[in-house]
Parts: structure tokens; C-alpha cells; sequence
């Protein structure tokens, strides 16, 4: 027993276990999912810009390029803020339409300008 409940070794206490509720709302948002474009920005104030078709808010494009790694020190990647935003979606929007915004906002916003974003495509 901990603090008065009573605790399965391999279970979450029943007050912390899943109920048919949550299972429910999981369901829907599952079926929510809207593809967007959306708009990652640093503390140095430069964006990348991508498109995601599962509509993950957790999920955030990582970087892989050099300028990334030149524009923070070591100790500066260890903790720092970004931010997400949702630039356009669609609930009706294919794979095409997508990509093809992407690259709209891409050239929009510059993002693949080195001295804006960290976009490599399309060329700048």
C-alpha cells in the first residue's frame, strides 16, 4: 500500500490507469489528425519550415547541418526554447498539396536563406 492505495507491482495505481474515457478521446483525436505546414523558431531567431501529415505536436524536424551547430555554442544547445507554429493546414489536403505548400512558405518566409533559416531546400 502507498498512501492509502494500494499498488499491483507492474500496474499503475487505479486512479492512474487508462480509463475507457481516455481510450475514447485517444480514438477521436486519432481521427482529427489535419496535415499542416508549420514554422519551428529558434532563440537566434532564424525558422525551418516543414510540413507534417500525422499532425504530431510533440514532434519537432530535427537539424542536420553544420550552420546549426555553428550558430550555438555547446553549452547554448544544452537548453534552449523553440517555438512551434502552425502556419496553414487542411483536413482535405493530399501529399501533393502539402509539399507544395511547404515550399510555399519555404520562399515566403526565406527560410532557406542561410542568414533566415535553416531550410536547405529548395536552394536558395
Amino acid at each position: 500500500m502507498m498512501g492509502g492505495v494500494t499498488v499491483s507491482p507492474g500496474r499503475p495505481p487505479a486512479h492512474l490507469a487508462p480509463s475507457f474515457e481516455h481510450a475514447s478521446i485517444a480514438r477521436l483525436c486519432d481521427a482529427e489528425r489535419v496535415p499542416n505546414v508549420y514554422k519551428v523558431t529558434y532563440p537566434n531567431g532564424k525558422i525551418l519550415v516543414v510540413q507534417d501529415r500525422t499532425d504530431q505536436i510533440t514532434y519537432i524536424e530535427p537539424i542536420a547541418n553544420d550552420q546549426f551547430l555553428a550558430d550555438f555554442t555547446s553549452e547554448e544547445r544544452r537548453n534552449f526554447t523553440v517555438r512551434k507554429e502552425i502556419l496553414w493546414e487542411s483536413p482535405d489536403a493530399d501529399a501533393e498539396e502539402v509539399e507544395r505548400m511547404e515550399l510555399e512558405w519555404i520562399r515566403r518566409l526565406h527560410a532557406n536563406d542561410p542568414a533566415f533559416g535553416y531550410n536547405r531546400w529548395p536552394a536558395s
